[in-house]
């Protein structure tokens, strides 16, 4: 059935151009407290995914690297680590070189006096952020968005299944990564370029607000938007409406901002109504919040498989009004109508 997402005219003309951008422009030159340059060393098109140049980013890093650690020993075959690897992008973890700058203007490579544990080397990411902004239109085909959601679900489950929560759910934590190879045919991989505000799910009970409540205010669910629980339902929230701006261009909560009318749409969204018109959203799309809704959660884990056959479904249908191609144009159609109301 993935045969079906291998969308290779439209992968072409997105990917095109974004793979001619120089690597020193995207490379990061740091200084320490001493006010030391540092830079990493590059190899080929390889370069940095993730790196430590503060107190904060350091503390959030080397909890991160704690996290890979752990799961790379929940894989001890080497068939499971490549698969994990993968999911998560994470290349190779190496030790941390720098280069100083001294008072004789003299650049001499030594290790830190207190190294800093782990770099992750990794191919130049591409993220589904700039694929979304690549599209002139600012949506994407629902075919190409479909792919996309299925291999952000994947690298959740990864997670899930390891009994942690991503929590911070944006499109720009996902990167679209071709194979060594990098041959188009062999299909893109989409990765999980940032975990550094992942933690244990422990059930699923009510919760706090909190200092370390995090979540993505643009792509929050409407429970953790109002601070009430936080858990693996709230990160495929969080990929279905990344997905509904891969479709619609835009998310319905654009430009709200008063929370009580800002949440409201989310619920909607998740209570199979549109509060601008007061009508239903099609089936399909309800199946999919239905779905995780109703899904007992008590292990952290979903059921991702009805969720991968439901999606497929919605483009393999015949109907087009059931279909998310059909949902696609009646909802634009109807929130540019409910738009030009208001004018």
């Amino acid at each position: 059935p993935m045969a079906v997402f291998t969308p290779k005219t439209a992968l072409l003309e997105l990917l095109n151009g974004l793979f001619t951008r120089k690597i020193n422009e995207r490379e990061p030159i740091m200084a320490n407290v001493a006010g030391d340059i540092e830079r990493h060393p590059t190899f080929g098109n390889l370069a940095i995914l993730k790196i430590a140049h503060s107190e904060i980013d350091q503390d959030d890093f080397i909890q991160e690297c704690k996290l890979l650690l752990a799961m790379s020993d929940e894989y001890p075959n080497w068939r499971q680590r490549r698969h994990f690897i993968e999911v998560l992008g994470v290349g190779t973890l190496k030790g941390l070189f720098v280069h100083v700058r001294r008072c004789d203007d003299e650049f001499k490579e030594h290790k830190l006096t207190s190294p800093r544990p782990f770099y992750i080397t990794e191919r130049l990411p591409i993220t589904l952020e700039d694929v979304r902004f690549a599209s002139r239109n600012r949506f994407v085909d629902p075919q190409l968005s479909i792919y996309l959601a299925i291999g952000m679900i994947k690298g959740v489950r990864l997670l899930h299944e390891m009994g942690w929560m991503m929590r911070e759910v944006p499109s720009s934590r996902f990167a679209l990564r071709l194979p060594p190879s990098a041959l188009l045919f062999r299909l893109p991989l989409k990765a999980v370029t940032n975990i550094s505000w992942a933690s244990r799910y422990r059930g699923d009970r009510k919760a706090q607000f909190s200092d370390k409540f995090c979540f993505n205010p643009r792509y929050g669910s409407p429970d953790v938007v109002e601070g009430i629980s936080q858990g693996p339902k709230d990160d495929a929230y969080s990929i279905f409406f990344i997905l509904l701006e891969f479709l619609l261009g835009f998310l319905p909560w654009d430009g709200v901002n008063q929370k009580e009318s800002n949440n409201a749409k989310r619920v909607a969204m998740v209570t199979k109504t549109i509060t601008d018109k007061g009508g239903p959203i099609f089936t399909d799309w309800c199946d999919l919040f239905s779905l995780v809704a109703e899904a007992d959660t008590e292990l952290g884990l979903l059921p991702y498989e009805k969720i991968f056959e439901q999606l497929i479904r919605q483009t393999n249908s015949n109907k087009p009004d059931i279909s998310i191609i059909g949902f696609l144009y009646h909802l634009r159609r109807q929130y540019y109508d409910c738009s030009a109301e208001h004018k």
